[in-house]
């Protein structure tokens, strides 16, 4: 469930946000574990170096990251102002298969 929530938070800022033309969200899985990415053309933003996210405002992007901590997994967020968005989730293949398991 922490995984699909973190996916629909991402489309959800996609929406909402960014103005843009085409998204993509792909999920390839490894002996390793599971790599999800949320990508979009929009309009993008400038991050923090430090990335604190509430301090920023950013209220669904700071869940986006608890809940990463939460999977054990690691979450990534690229942004460009005028390129785009990318969103990479990382989640071991230990913790990817307890959340399946239920």
């Amino acid at each position: 469930m922490l995984i699909y929530r973190i996916i629909q938070e991402a489309l959800n800022n996609v929406w909402r946000h960014s103005a843009a033309l085409t998204t993509s969200v792909s999920i390839d899985f490894s002996k390793d574990g599971m790599t999800v990415q949320v990508k979009d053309d929009g309009k993008g933003f400038v991050i923090g170096e430090d990335l604190r996210f509430v301090e920023a405002g950013k209220i669904g992007l700071a869940g986006m990251q608890e809940r990463a901590d939460l999977l054990g997994g690691n979450l990534s967020i690229q942004s460009n102002v005028g390129r785009g968005t990318l969103v990479t989730l990382l989640v071991p293949y230990d913790r990817w298969k307890k959340q399946t398991a239920v």
